[in-house]
């Protein structure tokens, strides 16, 4: 029999054992990580500053050797891409020891919005403009010429405030009539009399410079034109530049005024509905001429109890304030401008309107984007619109240079400190520190980009933008000027057109059926070519040299870069041809051709 014997040292337990085996093991594999890691980070150390020593032995010249050289070339857009938008960048770095090179794309042109911000309101206010064309508005407002101011006696009639800085002595006159200073207008233009108004200024010219400024600032805005005389001359719509040809081709020459007769016509003419609020804007001298023929239940509407609230066949009704107490009964606003008289001021009450109105109780109070967020080192620039006018926040305006072309010399500019922005964005173009924008008023601005500044604003130019090397092209305004402007800011040289782009040397200007090519630097003609068709943009291939030309009625053609003929492409569509956008496929030219449908929806 087996015999058992007692230790004097008992063994461990099983259990503390295993316990003893997993701490040895966890510190093991502990130790192998510590130990893996460290080995990798030393090799990334090593790895780091040996490729910091290759590169510094490449790129970086020793104290007291030539620094490297970087040169870069700007190449054609990739295959497939957008000629105008895009290029591909080659930059090339050279030292003692080497050369590199990269490629990459690069963004040419920033693509223009093709969508027209105005007609994304569904609902806007409309507004009916009377004007009084009657002799009574060549009578006296009451208020002399600014002395210091720029007036214009048109060769078409009337007479107009330009500008409240004036270059001229007295008298400068030219194909478009005379500009004369106020302080000769009020020796040698004196309208006559009217009552016991004996201002030298006529009602007319108070009147329309106020309201031709109005009516510019109407974006976003139905506009209808009419006169006391010929009723409506342009219906609703959304193009402030016809409203203001319509408004120019007026004279005060009418023997008749039927102001209120007038007025009662305008608020049958209002939409029924896309329409958010309804103002009726009087442009009068207030004196009723052959007026008062309405509906018998509309006399003394107002209830004021005057007995010349009656028709008249000549001068005398008083039922102008019948008619504005009524449109203020339909939701219809009535504003007046003209001479500062208590009959108009209590028209303008009664018809819950404005005497002289100010903008911001037209125009909607919303917020507008009209063209793309424009992006410059990690800088986010959105240039938003507010009541229809361009009112970024972030925008600085306290050091800008305020410009006009001069009347005398319209390559020259005069300074006038008392100008604003105006209008809505309508174009705009960029370099990495300055961006130039129009406005829907015809202004130029440039923007300095890193301080958020407002350098200078230029009026009467405007149009589209391109930016080639340092010349600014912008047309057409709305008097169908293309204009180069250079850097201070000068205007180089201006020419008739309705479409323009550039290559880096020469200028492509369309005139209706007529292309022209002239020196980027100096405006001289270089060569012309007839079409036989309207055209209606005009485009330059900056890969190829070729000039694209879209016609109105659908077809393309194709130049060279001297304005010689290449082809004529046909896109069997009858509609205008919008836009061109050239590109390489498969190493040919193509172009794609955009043309715009004529719908219109409900409330646009």
């Amino acid at each position: 029999m087996e015999q058992k014997r007692n230790s004097l040292y008992p063994p461990l337990s099983n259990d503390q054992g295993f316990i003893l085996a997993f701490v040895l093991m966890l510190l093991t594999v502990i130790l192998g990580l510590t130990m893996a890691s460290a080995s990798i980070t030393i090799y990334h150390m090593k790895s780091s500053n040996a490729f910091y020593r290759i590169i510094k032995d490449q790129l970086f010249a020793p104290q007291g050797a030539t620094m490297p050289s970087t040169t870069n070339k700007l190449l054609g857009a990739p295959e497939g891409w957008d000629h105008i938008c895009f290029s591909t960048r080659l930059t090339e770095c050279s030292t003692s020891a080497m050369q590199s090179y990269s490629w990459r794309v690069a963004l040419r042109e920033q693509f223009p919005d093709c969508t027209q911000g105005t007609t994304r309101i569904a609902q806007r206010p409309h507004i009916i403009i009377i004007i009084d064309d009657s002799v009574t508005m060549a009578t006296s407002s009451g208020q002399d010429f600014l002395d210091d101011a720029l007036f214009a006696k048109w060769t078409a009639g009337g007479i107009s405030h330009i500008c409240d800085i004036c270059e001229i002595e007295d008298t400068y006159t030219n194909a478009d009539g005379t500009y004369f200073k106020g302080r000769w207008g009020n020796s040698y233009q004196r309208a006559p009399a009217l009552g016991s108004l004996t201002g030298a200024m006529s009602a007319w010219t108070k009147a329309l410079s106020y309201a031709r400024s109005l009516f510019e600032s109407l974006g976003l805005c139905e506009v209808s034109l009419m006169s006391t005389s010929q009723g409506v001359i342009h219906p609703f719509t959304i193009d402030l530049q016809k409203i203001l040809e319509g408004v120019d081709g007026m004279y005060p020459a009418s023997g008749s005024a039927p102001l209120s007769e007038a007025l009662y016509n305008a608020t049958t003419l209002f939409p029924s509905q896309c329409v958010s609020s309804k103002h009726i804007i009087l442009v009068t001298a207030g004196v009723p001429i052959k007026d008062g023929h309405l509906p018998s239940w509309l006399k003394d509407f107002d209830n004021d109890g005057n007995a010349k609230d009656t028709a008249c066949e000549g001068e005398g009704s008083h039922c102008l304030d019948d008619v504005s107490s009524y449109a203020r009964s339909l939701g219809i606003n009535v504003h007046i401008i003209g001479p500062d008289t208590a009959y108009l001021r209590s028209v303008a009450i009664k018809g819950g309107g404005q005497y002289m109105p100010e903008r911001e109780i037209l125009v909607p109070e919303q917020m507008l984007v009209t063209q793309p967020m424009v992006v410059r080192n990690d800088q986010e620039l959105i240039l938003k619109n507010f009541r229809a006018r361009l009112d970024p926040p972030w925008l600085k305006t306290d050091k800008c240079q305020f410009y006009r072309p001069s009347v005398i010399s319209p390559l020259s500019l005069v300074s006038c400190p008392n100008l604003s922005l105006n209008g809505l964005t309508h174009d705009l173009a960029t370099t990495q520190t300055d961006l130039y924008c129009t406005t829907s008023s015809d202004q130029l601005l440039k923007v300095t980009m890193p301080e958020h500044s407002l350098t200078w604003l230029m009026t009467g130019i405007g149009g589209e933008v391109c930016l080639r090397g340092e010349r600014v092209i912008t047309g057409p305004n709305r008097l169908g000027i293309i204009s180069c402007i250079g850097q201070g800011p000068q205007i180089l040289w201006q020419h008739k057109g309705t479409c323009v782009d550039a290559s880096d040397s020469m200028a492509y200007i369309s005139n209706g059926p007529t292309m022209h090519a002239y020196n980027l630097e100096n405006g001289t003609a270089l060569a012309q070519f007839e079409v036989n068709h309207t055209i209606h943009v005009v485009r330059y291939d900056p890969c190829t040299g070729g000039v694209f030309a879209g016609t109105s009625d659908g077809l393309v053609y194709l130049f060279n870069n001297r304005l010689e003929l290449v082809g004529i492409i046909n896109t069997t569509t009858d509609n205008a041809i919008m836009e061109i956008r050239p590109f390489s496929r498969r190493k040919s030219r193509s172009a794609t051709a955009c043309c715009r449908a004529a719908t219109r929806s409900p409330c646009g």
